[in-house]
């Protein structure tokens, strides 16, 4: 997945403090793989974060470049114990608890945390948000996996006009006449209709 690693962006809002870059963070695991949490975390993986603004919660935002690629997934070791997935459109997706790796008690000790994150459809970009760590200003991120997946550009407009759908049934607000017409030209064309 070496050869990948070009097609990856990613970004994240507070200031890394170890002289690595967030892209140290970030494997990349071919779907048909098992995830194995010891080629995610590495010496080199270990990303020291701290606060730049007082109310910013952290925030990684990875993307694929790739239109033959999608993320299927997300496996993050940290500090925190809640994470918050958001889809391509900065739609929330879904909340995760974290599992702890120790079984240390001392609460001075860092508390190690791992977690998988799905989107509802595979995607080539998301956000997540890291929650509910111990320390308010400091988070370390020891490893992150992007499970990867083959995708086709059919697939991924079908899977944009089913999750279109989804979303305004999930709003409960009423179309207007004139979104609603929109709608239905918008999903009448070929490489958008939900099959």
């Amino acid at each position: 997945m070496a050869e990948l690693s070009n097609s990856l962006k990613i970004s994240c809002n507070w200031r890394i403090t170890n002289e690595k870059k967030i892209k140290n963070a970030v494997t990349l695991i071919d779907s048909s793989k098992i995830v194995d949490i010891d080629e995610i975390v590495t010496l080199d993986s270990c990303i020291a974060l701290s606060r730049q603004e007082e109310d910013d919660q952290l925030e990684v935002s990875v993307e694929l470049t790739d239109p033959k690629i999608s993320i299927k997934g997300v496996w993050i070791v940290s500090e925190a114990k809640v994470l918050e997935l958001f889809g391509r459109l900065g739609e929330y997706e879904s909340t995760t608890n974290a599992v702890n790796t120790d079984d240390c008690d001392d609460e001075d000790e860092m508390q190690v945390y791992r977690a998988k994150l799905t989107p509802k459809v595979s995607t080539r970009k998301c956000s997540i948000r890291f929650a509910g760590a111990a320390r308010r200003n400091e988070m370390w991120i020891l490893g992150m996996g992007i499970v990867v997946e083959p995708c086709s550009v059919l697939n991924e407009s079908v899977s944009m006009a089913e999750r279109v759908e989804n979303i305004l049934l999930e709003s409960k607000v009423p179309l207007t006449k004139n979104a609603e017409s929109f709608k239905e030209i918008v999903m009448s064309q070929p490489s958008f209709q939900v099959k």
